[in-house]
Formats: structure tokens, C-alpha cells, sequence
């Protein structure tokens, strides 16, 4: 799995009503040394809180803890120089020079969204090499936090975390790593991931005033 690769230890999977049978997934996950639980979380525009509950029962397992979709990947644009393909524990290792810092609690790293690239149909060969048209500039930012140095509050806004008072958060270069998110994918699966997970602060699909060109 490429997120083990990168160096991934502890998974939690937050189940919002998926169709793709994540509890048989996780279990043959499991098999394979890989450590993932599910969670069922049914609700809808509740994204922030999942992310509170996330980070509560990670504060003992995990350093740090990142929140991420399942349709985001992380791409090392430069990483060794010239190779196209990023080492192993490469993220693992971006994350934790920053474990000894004094004063960061909070890593971000920008986030780029693809679209659905022409396509009337999900590709067969998969997201990653499918959908290759993205919009230029990103659109926001995913983190990995310190859960042990979060506010007690644990608010956060989808894609950060209000921290302790004395800590403050970093921005990762993106000639370092950025996030490839297929998030805009043909409108069929759009429709269905939209309905499901959008946080308290994204439009819902079905609004008059959202549109997708």
C-alpha cells in the first residue's frame, strides 16, 4: 500500500456511509501487518467533529496524526534529486523532522484538486492514473498535528487545528510535497461523496448556487 510505503504506521478509518465494504478492506488490511480499524461515522456535515473524535483516539497511539481522504496521495515533486518516485518512509521522514521542535505542533502541506479530466465514466486504471487535468493553484492545505499539543477545545476547521497556546503551525515547501487530491471525479461518484462527508463549511452539491464546469 503506497501510504505504507511512505511510511504510514496506524490508520483510522472513519466509515460515513460508504458502500465499498471498508470493515472487508480493513480486515484483509489487517492480514497483511497493515494496522487499520474502522469507525462508523453516519452523519452528515459533521467532517470537523470526526476530526475531534480522530484526534482524542490517536493522542495515545500516534506522535502525529494526519487527516486525510482516501482519494489524496502525497507527491514528492523533486525528491532525491531527480527520481521520479519518492523513498521509503519518505513521508514519515518529512513529518518527523519536526518532532523535536520546540514551537510546531502543526505541519501543512498545500493541496492540489484534479478534475474529472474529460471522463464520463470512472477510470479503469484508477484515480491516480486516470485523472490527469488539475486546476492550477491549490486550494487549501492538509496538516498533521501533534494531538498531545492541540487546544482542549480540539476545534479545527476541516483542514487545521486551533493548538496550545505557544505552538504554532509550518508550511512544507511545494518543491518538497504536495497532495494530489482527485476529489472532482465524474459526477456520478461527485454526487455520492458530496452527499456523504461534506464538512459544516462546504456547499452542498444540490444548492442552486453551486455549479462544477
Amino acid at each position: 500500500m503506497y501510504q505504507s510505503w511512505l511510511g504510514v504506521e496506524r490508520w483510522f478509518i472513519y466509515d460515513n456511509n460508504s458502500d465499498d465494504g471498508l470493515q472487508d478492506v480493513a480486515d484483509e488490511l489487517n492480514k497483511r501487518n497493515h494496522n487499520v480499524s474502522r469507525h462508523v461515522w453516519p452523519w452528515i456535515k459533521v467532517q470537523e467533529a470526526g476530526f475531534s473524535h480522530c484526534a482524542l483516539r490517536a493522542k495515545y497511539e500516534c506522535k502525529w496524526v494526519g487527516f486525510f481522504n482516501v482519494d489524496e496521495f502525497f507527491y514528492f515533486p523533486h525528491y532525491s534529486g531527480q527520481t521520479p518516485l519518492p523513498g521509503q518512509n519518505s513521508l514519515r521522514a518529512m513529518v518527523s523532522n519536526y518532532t523535536d521542535s520546540p514551537t510546531i505542533a502543526e505541519v501543512r502541506t498545500m493541496c492540489h484538486s484534479f478534475g474529472p479530466s474529460g471522463l464520463t465514466e470512472p477510470p479503469k486504471q484508477g484515480v491516480t492514473v486516470g485523472y490527469t487535468c488539475r486546476l492550477q493553484a491549490p486550494e487549501r492545505h492538509k496538516s498533521f498535528v501533534r494531538p498531545d499539543l492541540l487546544d482542549m477545545t480540539l476545534l479545527n476547521i476541516v483542514h487545521h487545528f486551533k493548538l496550545k497556546e505557544g505552538y504554532k503551525s509550518t508550511n512544507v515547501a511545494e518543491g518538497t510535497a504536495v497532495i494530489n487530491h482527485y476529489k472532482y471525479q465524474v459526477w456520478d461518484t461527485f454526487k455520492a461523496k458530496f452527499f456523504r462527508r461534506v464538512s459544516t463549511y462546504v456547499t452542498n452539491w444540490q444548492d442552486d448556487h453551486m455549479y462544477l464546469c
